[in-house]
């Protein structure tokens, strides 16, 4: 039995648990995956938050058992439901996710990650044309990598003279060499991702895995940054996130070149993209979710 067991749950008992959240008494309990997820959990407090993460925290073959456990679970004490509803009798389950597809999979509220806008600062000439952020040992962004490099023959034909800069921490050996075959400047370590958006006139995120939300593409916008994206890359947010999007692999390097020569669109999509952070991606824009979410009886 403990051998099927997930980590999450060898760490305690739904008996120890229930004993602690009768003591402490709170109004909301939060579980972190449905691995955390238990009658104790459910049984907790008034509201229940159950943060599916994104759909990857659930393994199909557990989908149908998880259903029965909600289900069982209202029947016992609670009415699923929307924190924008209306407060029913008993225990509340709310369901979370933070990407916008993976909260609709698995009718979930969509609760994005949120940023900070950045302060102002007096603008500085970039020293790269093309950003691309994130940890080069995430095998999804080493791919990203290499989409880039596969990309960056038609960029050079248009303009021979494009530099790209490559940020992140461990990059890995692929990564390395590919830096060094494309003539693009590796950044391995740097303070936050602030310090680095001022070097460059556009970001990139060609992914064609994603899970979840995409922190790199929201913290470029805060920042500023207009952008080159993927369907995948935005397939978390709120759809129309103001980005100029490469819907097909050839269409990476046009849309670049389009991009770094067309400064009037650059501007465009800077404010669009500050503005868009500001309405669904601050922590502001989601206090009065939160609020509603404390509101017991």
């Amino acid at each position: 039995m403990l051998g099927r067991t997930v980590p999450e749950r060898l760490a305690w008992s739904d008996i120890s648990l229930r004993r602690h959240l009768t003591r402490l008494e709170p109004q909301v309990v939060v579980a972190v995956t449905t691995r955390a997820f238990s009658a104790a959990v459910a049984a907790g407090a008034p509201r229940v938050v159950l943060d599916f993460v994104d759909a990857s925290s659930i393994p199909t073959r557990d989908r149908v058992r998880l259903e029965v456990r909600m289900r069982a679970s209202a029947r016992r004490r609670a009415d699923v439901g929307s924190p924008d509803a209306a407060a029913a009798p008993g225990n509340t389950i709310v369901r979370t996710a933070a990407g916008w597809a993976d909260a609709e999979s698995l009718s979930a509220e969509w609760v994005p990650n949120v940023t900070a806008l950045a302060p102002g600062h007096t603008p500085v000439p970039p020293t790269h044309d093309v950003l691309f952020v994130g940890s080069l040992e995430y095998p999804p962004n080493v791919e990203a990598v290499e989409r880039l490099a596969d990309a960056w023959p038609y960029v050079l034909t248009h303009r021979p003279k494009a530099t790209a800069l490559i940020a992140g921490r461990r990059p890995t050996p692929r990564v390395t060499e590919l830096v060094e075959r494309r003539g693009w400047t590796l950044m391995p370590d740097f303070e936050d991702i602030a310090s680095v958006t001022p070097e460059a006139r556009i970001a990139v995120a060609p992914l064609a895995r994603t899970s979840g939300i995409q922190n790199k593409v929201l913290e470029a916008a805060a920042l500023g940054l207009p952008q080159v994206v993927t369907p995948q890359a935005l397939a978390g947010l709120r759809p129309g996130f103001p980005a100029e999007v490469a819907s097909r692999e050839d269409d990476l390097g046009p849309r670049i070149v389009e991009l770094l020569a067309d400064t009037a669109r650059q501007a465009q999509l800077r404010a669009a993209g500050i503005e868009e952070i500001r309405r669904s991606y601050v922590a502001d824009a989601w206090a009065g979710w939160a609020r509603r979410l404390m509101q017991v009886g």
